[in-house]
């Protein structure tokens, strides 16, 4: 009966976390759209999950476009989310998918290890980033639920020895 009680106060933490993550990430797109779609229309946008419209600068979008090798544009996917995250450490952030991350190392100048489908990145190098691509990057906030599982066992395990 215990056990039981344990694993309904992870979940109901799990499911709590789950949801605030879900309201930091109102801002993001229902959906994503390819940089080749976006360049084909006159004002590029995209709804929000809070059914807010983003608006996308053409510039930014062509800067990408330059930047890319057109075989990418039907595959990078456009807002490129940056990934922030207790996971990757303090100050560190993720950018994933083989386009975004080409990109990111191509306006960077870190054009060693541009088949790596994912970069990380420093605060500097975050804000070097957001500086060049205002409207098509978007901070997206992880967190990794086995934290909370893995972390709640090692509560008990302490109670229990005491």
């Amino acid at each position: 009966m215990k056990g039981d009680s344990r694993s309904k106060g992870t979940n109901n933490q799990k499911r709590i976390l789950a949801k605030q993550i879900q309201n930091l990430n109102k801002h993001l797109p229902k959906k994503k759209k390819t940089l080749k779609e976006l360049l084909k229309e006159e004002k590029p946008s995209l709804k929000t999950k809070d059914n807010e419209k983003i608006l996308l600068e053409k510039k930014e979008l062509k800067k990408i476009s330059e930047k890319l090798p057109n075989h990418f544009h039907n595959k990078l996917k456009i807002p490129i989310y940056i990934e922030a995250g207790k996971k990757f450490g303090k100050g560190s952030y993720r950018i994933k998918g083989k386009a975004e991350a080409r990109l990111i190392r191509r306006l960077l100048d870190k054009e060693k290890d541009i088949s790596k489908k994912e970069i990380f990145l420093n605060r500097i190098e975050v804000r070097k980033i957001r500086n060049q691509l205002r409207t098509t990057t978007k901070y997206m906030f992880t967190v990794d639920l086995s934290e909370i599982t893995n972390k709640k066992k090692n509560e008990m395990g302490r109670t229990k020895r005491r």
